[in-house]
């Protein structure tokens, strides 16, 4: 469906909590306001990692807290923590320290 698209295109995207305009990709873009808003995009069979990984692209990659991140996967915010401090990368997540 997006094949056409040039990763390379800018578009503006507006916050709809903040109203802050940012320019990004037109692929994040896509991601942001169109594929993270369907349903089925982050489901309790979804793992954790890839649960994660999609809350950080739906938010355009902005910090969160693991608990922000609980709320929107529905897991434990400890679980959450272990996982992606431990030796592990997954995905290229790591806390900020």
């Amino acid at each position: 469906m997006y094949t056409d698209i040039d990763p390379k295109t800018k578009v503006d995207h507006v916050d709809l909590q903040t109203a802050e305009v940012t320019v990004l990709g037109r692929i994040e873009h896509i991601l942001i306001s169109h594929c993270a808003q369907q349903e089925g995009y982050l489901t309790p069979q979804t793992s954790l990692v890839n649960g994660v990984f999609r809350v950080f692209l739906s938010n355009g990659n902005a910090p969160l807290t693991p608990e922000e991140i609980a709320q929107q996967i529905g897991r434990p915010e400890r679980m959450i923590l272990r996982t992606l401090s431990g030796p592990r990368v997954y995905k290229g997540i790591r806390p900020a320290h």
